[in-house]
């Protein structure tokens, strides 16, 4: 997935507008017109327009502004070039219009997560990122899927994401301390919540802990198996921060109680 801020859409339609004009640039202005719109094309990966620009004319002119603006960056362009770069581009973007609309294009809003966070590194989300780099798969899968979500609207998907992780986050926190034969993978949630406070209470922990999983079962995980559930925005953001907190706290219990667990 790639990503470029919406400004630079809006420089591109004034730069394609700039190729439409019979103005006289000087040799570096039209040289970085050029320059500019190879630029956007490589970054948004139009392939298609890329092998268009190298059969075309446009980089022979770009190579001879190239030396021109080296040798007089100032020196007004010929209305002779001018047309022809003109022409040149604009027999582009047929290919490059065809080309874009193919592309999938989304403009994220504000979160109360940072967006980047939430898309490019998941580990930035927890107080430490070792909260998140010490858990299974299945939960580091389902927290960088429930994060895209939330950043994409796609609240529900968020939701329901956030649950599964946050329920195998606290399988594994259980795991911990218990004894290899007593381990289950089916045990209930409710059952899992009721281990957990065993838990704390054999280690002496006390904390909001439990009472945020008992949130999460009563308020959205009971409410998840009506199959027309739907989370609002702001439901699945809560949900995604109060699950965030029970992770934090259990890493925290888990390096203050089990300092040298070696993690599978």
């Amino acid at each position: 997935m790639e990503k470029t801020s919406i400004y630079k859409f809006y420089r591109l339609g004034q730069l394609l507008n700039e190729f439409k004009t019979d103005e006289e640039p000087t040799n570096i202005e039209l040289y970085n017109r050029i320059a500019n719109f190879f630029d956007f094309v490589e970054e948004l990966n139009l392939q298609v327009t890329s092998s268009a620009i190298t059969l075309g004319d446009i980089k022979k002119h770009h190579k001879r502004l190239d030396k021109e603006s080296q040798e007089n960056p100032k020196k007004i362009v010929s209305t002779d070039l001018v047309k022809k770069v003109n022409a040149s581009v604009n027999k582009l973007l047929t290919t490059f219009e065809a080309e874009i609309l193919n592309k999938n294009s989304f403009v994220l809003s504000d979160k109360k997560f940072p967006t980047k966070h939430l898309i490019d590194n998941q580990t930035l989300l927890f107080e430490n990122e070792n909260v998140l780099l010490i858990a299974p798969f299945d939960v580091q899968f389902n927290i960088m899927e429930s994060a895209f979500c939330l950043a994409f609207d796609r609240n529900t998907a968020s939701s329901f994401h956030m649950l599964l992780a946050t329920e195998e986050y606290v399988r594994f926190f259980n795991n911990l301390f218990l004894e290899e034969n007593e381990e289950d993978e089916t045990i209930t949630f409710f059952n899992l919540i009721k281990e957990t406070e065993e838990i704390l209470d054999d280690i002496k922990h006390n904390s909001e802990l439990t009472s945020f999983l008992h949130i999460i079962r009563k308020y959205y995980r009971n409410q998840s198996q009506h199959s027309n559930r739907k989370f609002t925005e702001s439901e699945a953001t809560e949900l995604f921060n109060i699950c965030i907190k029970v992770m934090n706290e259990m890493y925290k219990i888990i390096e203050k109680t089990l300092p040298n667990t070696v993690y599978n």
